[in-house]
């Protein structure tokens, strides 16, 4: 069988690579979080976010949760940041990831994106986009950060839950 061929440097499908793992690592300790909040056995909280539809869900149920447990309006205020840029870079990387690459057609090896999009009041629609490199890296690097300070959510929540 033979490669499938993209047009894409190794370079380009490394970042993707990397911009999915991190994202994979920022949802799961979301949903870790999540069942902290939610209960001492941590299956019931695997169940309910096994459940959830989408990133959005999972960031509504954590916000409300939290705001629910957690009283401190600064506590409460960094968490509402955490989840902006997680909604944000989840949005950036939807584009990335949900899209079809090419590096065909441009003779300074620029590969782009190709997303088909259908909408209500707005009919098909063709999104091509030139992507450099580092636009992946600051995604994957802005990932890679979501993900410590969702460690760092996990960790504190666990402080101050000894029972979880």
């Amino acid at each position: 069988m033979g490669r499938l061929i993209t047009g894409l440097s190794n370079r380009y499908l490394a970042e993707l690579g990397r911009i999915s793992v991190a994202f994979q690592a920022v949802e799961y300790h979301l949903r870790v979080a999540v069942s902290l909040l939610l209960s001492t056995d941590s299956a019931v909280g695997h169940i309910v976010t096994a459940q959830l539809r989408g990133f959005e869900g999972l960031l509504s149920v954590l916000d409300s949760l939290y705001c629910l447990r957690v009283g401190d309006a600064k506590r409460r205020s960094r968490l509402e940041r955490l989840l902006k840029r997680a909604a944000d870079a989840e949005d950036t990387r939807n584009r990335f990831i949900h899209s079809v690459w090419t590096g065909q057609g441009d003779r300074r090896y620029r590969p782009h994106r190709h997303k088909i999009t259908l909408k209500r009041g707005h009919g098909l629609r063709h999104d091509f986009q030139v992507v450099p490199l580092r636009e992946l890296r600051k995604l994957a690097v802005e990932l890679e950060k979501i993900g410590y300070d969702a460690i760092d959510l996990e960790n504190e929540l666990l402080a101050e839950l000894p029972d979880r």
